[in-house]
């Protein structure tokens, strides 16, 4: 039955359970008056002006997106270990980043009971705010792309970047290091498919861009990343995972200085366990665990 939170005498705003592709969570169903002649209102296109506010509020207090996220990520677990098995890889060497970008503050410390060990952001701004609250209770990884201007705040937020994508990056997440005294992980962000919309190192130039690294101390690099291009059927960016898994085997092999190939990030939601059966040991999960994120205007 689903629960009204909030009622006026015209129109009501309720919450159904429901699921997608068997992640559970909560879904929004608002009822409209009709009173101000527009179309029912929906979560992404609030019609009607008595519902506006009281829905944009709640929705940014995280109430409307989730809910059982524990069930979530028990269930993201199976998946990895059923994964792990079929690639005939220890469950162990698999890393869990709850990617928490744009969830808010009272959903994440629910997650965290729940086994949680390492949350990725993509915004330095956004965590900087989450941090303050929840502290070293999780490792903290930063996701997406790093501008130089933020590298101060993220040096003392992150635990690990995932997206160092040019030589300008390095040279000041080097410099922001040494101010720090302390020596900075990151992953190399790889775009595989060349695709100008997104950041990366092309493969052909990365033996060149290791090189180009070797004057800055304060940089372990720990492995490679990379955002395959979207498909329709997640099945076809399984050569994009075995392609990058080679890049970082050949690597490997080389032995470059100040450099560990230790992680291997590729995989998010839709496509994780293609990217565990491939060889990633780091995966990316966020719908998956909190369901789906409020949409962007």
């Amino acid at each position: 039955m689903a629960e009204v939170i909030f009622r006026s005498s015209f129109c009501y705003l309720s919450m159904d359970n429901g699921s997608i592709q068997g992640y559970k969570f909560q879904l929004p169903r608002i009822e409209c008056c009709g009173i101000c002649s527009r179309p029912p209102a929906t979560i992404t296109g609030i019609a009607c002006p008595l519902l506006f506010l009281i829905v944009a509020s709640v929705t940014e207090l995280g109430y409307l997106t989730m809910v059982d996220i524990a069930a979530n990520l028990a269930q993201v677990r199976e998946k990895i270990e059923a994964a792990a098995d079929r690639a005939g890889r220890p469950l162990e060497e698999i890393k869990l980043v709850a990617v928490s970008k744009t969830i808010a503050l009272p959903q994440i410390e629910k997650a965290l009971p729940a086994g949680i060990e390492i949350l990725g952001e993509n915004k330095v701004q956004e965590a900087k705010a989450k941090h303050a609250a929840i502290g070293r209770q999780v490792e903290w990884h930063l996701l997406g792309h790093l501008q130089t201007n933020k590298v101060k705040d993220a040096a003392a937020i992150f635990d690990l970047i995932h997206s160092m994508d040019s030589l300008r990056l390095a040279r000041e997440i080097d410099k922001r290091a040494a101010q720090a005294g302390k020596t900075i992980s990151v992953l190399l962000e790889i775009n595989l498919a060349g695709e100008e919309t997104k950041s990366g190192i092309s493969p052909e130039k990365l033996p060149y861009f290791l090189d180009e690294l070797a004057p800055f101390p304060y940089i372990s690099v720990q492995g490679l990343m990379c955002i395959p291009p979207y498909t329709e059927d997640p099945k076809d960016v399984r050569p994009y995972f075995r392609q990058l898994t080679e890049l970082f085997h050949k690597v490997e092999a080389c032995k470059p200085p100040q450099i560990n190939m230790t992680y291997l990030s590729m995989g998010m939601s839709r496509d994780f366990e293609i990217a565990i059966e491939e060889g990633a040991n780091m995966v990316r999960i966020g719908t998956a665990i909190f369901g789906p994120r409020k949409q962007k205007d």
